[in-house]
């Protein structure tokens, strides 16, 4: 596991910021309390940057680094139905966003996919690469593998229960589509 992850005191104090997004998000009905939720499962993000496709090598830990931001599983009446992003300093999590996603399932789908197999010893970490529109999870042992959480169909990744080698999964990303975030504004001539 990541040598400077998050103490339980840090996940705690999280927990008490996460409880107002989280109670908008699901409220309760009917003047009944909401519905029981809890953190599960944090991951470090690390990042793939744009030169992915310029560089010579196919050892990933060359081509991502580190972010100080964690993904937090919020589980919903015990289904994984949201996901929060802190950002991790000087031991304490800062809380920066809350999301109900697809995203929040697919990744404990595959989470509990792993706990039956090669989870232990393993170190995890979420990794996104922004100007591909790719988000994986990068399962850091000695076979180093990725499962694809999301992509853009035309990428060709597999199904994310479906492990990629490491080397596989950096060919397919660099032969996919890019997505450089800002489109230039075509302006209508006043004349």
């Amino acid at each position: 596991m990541p040598a400077n992850r998050p103490s339980l005191d840090a996940m705690q104090a999280l927990a008490r910021q996460l409880s107002s997004p989280v109670a908008a998000l699901f409220p309760a009905h009917g003047g009944e309390a909401g519905p029981p939720t809890a953190i599960d499962e944090s991951l470090p993000v690390w990042r793939i940057d744009p030169d992915v496709s310029t560089r010579d090598t196919l050892n990933l830990s060359e081509l991502a680094s580190p972010t100080e931001i964690w993904h937090h599983q919020v589980l919903v009446s015990d289904v994984p139905a949201a996901y929060a992003r802190s950002w991790f300093t000087e031991g304490t999590l800062h809380l920066l966003s809350v999301v109900p996603s697809e995203l929040a399932g697919r990744l404990g789908r595959v989470l509990k996919s792993l706990e039956e197999t090669e989870r232990a010893e393993d170190e995890l970490r979420l990794l996104v690469a922004p100007l591909y529109q790719v988000t994986a999870l990068w399962n850091v042992n000695a076979t180093s593998q990725l499962r694809v959480l999301f992509a853009p169909p035309a990428a060709g990744f597999p199904d994310p229960l479906t492990p990629l080698e490491e080397e596989a999964f950096l060919v397919r990303l660099r032969a996919a589509q890019r997505f450089p975030g800002r489109v230039p504004i075509r302006r209508a001539n006043p004349s």
